[in-house]
């Protein structure tokens, strides 16, 4: 008996749905041929056959599912197909036979269609690379490549890996990665694995493997969000199971009081729980592949579910709200130092920072062409706190917060009111000598976009380590009532913990926020630079600090999760009306189960209507 399980289960996995419609299909020819011949005592015979190796195909596959709490078995289907068979209704039988197994096809072309695999796919037009060895230049296949290893691209090549240009000067074709871009690149500028090399040969050492390049995590966590399942998906297909059970039990109860085969059967077959499955299992599929074809990356489709039904969003200030450091407005000098001097000072205390503050100061340094102090032991009292000695003198620079120490002397010239913007408080000795405020400005962008947030949600707040004039300038330009100033990283972390106006959403620019995205219910990061998604904490990434793409994300989510829900309600209008007509036109049996399939072309053609909005919704 045991061997006879095995054997069974053997061949159930064997058996795939295209080679059980093929059987299916001829089973009705070979029906219909046995018919013509006089041969009808035969396809009793055939019939059963067929329908024992259908039926227990399909009975293992939800087995193998049910396992994982996947209850989408058609037993309505399963019943229909038995009835038929014992009352006789053969050519009904058959016809059910073909609709059990054509249905899993159906879906999978459906998904398929709605993953749109040319997005994910990276097919490079060269296996090999140039590897640079000396002086030598030989070929190697480019899933070798490792970091740091010098390649030349020549013209018309697809860059193999992420890399930066080290010799040479070209136009890449970036369009994989952003849609119809061709830029010109040079010497210390990254170029990205896909693009294509349009005009001339450069030297390039790669910044991260051939596996571990930004396209090719971005296609994983692309695949990973496709095959995750949101909570309401879940919940669909549980239900259709109930509602297959709730049409067993009104057909048989009809049955019961008529006893009419014909009815029950007819019942049986237009009222076909598909119209509830496949919007189940596509559920997110467009939503994220519109995302993804705007690089905006989503890790798992219950993301974009929380997205939809979260009560406050929480910014922190630098990089999203406002032009996040990338200008220096003034330098503001108390003694005898220069401005270049304190901008040295500033620089060379926060070279091992990874901030934006960091990256303006250094381009600033590099541009006028000044050099850094070799200041060693630096301590980091709290992320905007350092201080160091050198040369016999205190050195300690950060926010406002520093000059608030008692033993700290402010010089008389110094006006707090000055200070609307991020700033830096350079403090030598105890004594406050400089300060480098940074432009703070509000692009239009993120005023228009955070006029839609305000319409959607119910709490728009910011949390910042700034300075209380600095983000209350911010707040009052987009009309913000709830902001919180001088916040450490500590302070954001108790904030987040206790926080019950759940589920939050929190925008950030900082990959390094990873405790705040842990305490959030979806963290989104917006990023100008493509992110390392290997070790990107974040539930979803944004490629530009431009709200107005966030504001497209969020639309595209909110309608997607609305189109399922009118998807569900739309296949049961459908459904009943199918059987309202059929009913009310006195169809038979044979021509019942022929329309059995409209239900299933209608909720078909709505999905892929539903698709088609979706890709049109603009920024």
């Amino acid at each position: 008996m045991p061997k006879i399980i095995s054997f069974i289960k053997i061949q159930a996995k064997v058996i795939k749905p295209y080679l059980l419609f093929m059987l299916s299909l001829c089973g009705l020819i070979t029906s219909i041929t046995l018919k013509k011949l006089n041969f009808s005592n035969y396809i009793i015979w055939l019939i059963t056959i067929e329908a024992t190796i259908i039926l227990i195909s399909t009975l293992y596959r939800f087995y193998d599912h049910f396992k994982y709490g996947d209850y989408s078995l058609n037993i309505i289907g399963i019943v229909a197909i038995f009835f038929s068979i014992i009352y006789r209704y053969y050519t009904v039988s058959l016809i059910l036979m073909i609709l059990l197994t054509l249905y899993p096809i159906i879906e999978n072309i459906l998904i398929d269609y709605l993953k749109d695999k040319n997005t994910f796919n990276f097919k490079p037009k060269n296996k090999m690379c140039h590897l640079n060895i000396g002086k030598k230049i030989i070929d190697q296949p480019i899933i070798k490549l490792k970091k740091n290893d010098k390649i030349t691209i020549m013209i018309g090549e697809t860059v193999p890996a992420d890399c930066t240009i080290i010799e040479g000067k070209s136009n890449f074709n970036e369009s994989i990665i952003f849609q119809n871009q061709k830029i010109s690149k040079s010497v210390g500028d990254i170029i990205y694995q896909g693009s294509i090399n349009l005009t001339e040969v450069i030297v390039a050492k790669v910044n991260n493997s051939y596996s571990e390049s930004y396209l090719l995590l971005k296609n994983k966590a692309i695949k990973q969000a496709l095959i995750s399942q949101p909570i309401i998906s879940k919940t669909i297909e549980n239900n259709a199971f109930i509602y297959s059970l709730i049409i067993l039990i009104i057909a048989i109860l009809d049955f019961m009081f008529t006893s009419n085969h014909s009815d029950f059967l007819k019942i049986m077959i237009l009222s076909s729980p598909f119209i509830l499955l496949l919007p189940a299992e596509t559920a997110y599929l467009g939503a994220i592949k519109v995302l993804s074809k705007n690089n905006i990356i989503v890790k798992s489709s219950k993301s974009l579910e929380r997205l939809v039904k979260a009560n406050s969003l929480i910014f922190t200030k630098n990089g999203v709200l406002n032009s996040s450091y990338n200008i220096i407005d003034k330098i503001l000098s108390f003694s005898d130092l220069t401005t270049d001097e304190l901008l040295v000072i500033a620089a060379s205390m926060q070279t091992n920072l990874n901030h934006k503050i960091t990256s303006t100061l250094i381009e600033q340094i590099k541009h006028k062409k000044l050099k850094l102090l070799k200041i060693k032991n630096i301590e980091q009292i709290d992320k905007q706190h350092l201080k160091a000695n050198y040369k016999n003198q205190i050195i300690q620079i950060g926010s406002s917060k520093i000059i608030n120490q008692d033993s700290i002397t402010i010089p008389s010239e110094y006006d707090p009111k000055i200070i609307d913007s991020s700033a830096i408080f350079i403090v030598i000795d105890n004594l406050l000598v400089g300060i480098i405020i940074f432009e703070n400005e509000i692009t239009d962008n993120t005023v228009s976009a955070m006029k839609y947030f305000k319409q959607k949600f119910n709490n728009i707040i910011v949390i910042s380590g700034d300075h209380k004039l600095a983000v209350n300038k911010v707040a009052d330009k987009l009309h913000l009532s709830e902001f919180y100033y001088n916040f450490s990283l500590k302070d954001k972390l108790n904030y987040l913990e206790n926080e019950k106006r759940r589920p939050i959403v929190l925008i950030s620019t900082n990959a390094s926020n990873n405790p705040l995205y842990q305490r959030s219910n979806v963290s989104i990061e917006l990023n100008k630079a493509l992110p390392n998604l290997l070790d990107n904490p974040a539930n979803i990434v944004l490629p530009n600090n431009d709200l107005r793409t966030l504001a497209r994300a969020y639309k595209i989510s909110l309608k997607n999760h609305r189109d399922l829900k009118q998807l569900v309600v739309a296949g049961l209008l459908i459904n009943l009306l199918l059987i309202g007509i059929v009913f009310y036109g006195n169809f038979s049996l044979v021509t019942s189960a022929l329309l059995a399939p409209i239900n299933i072309a209608a909720i078909i053609a709505i999905i892929l209507f539903k698709d088609y909005r979706l890709q049109k919704i603009k920024q």
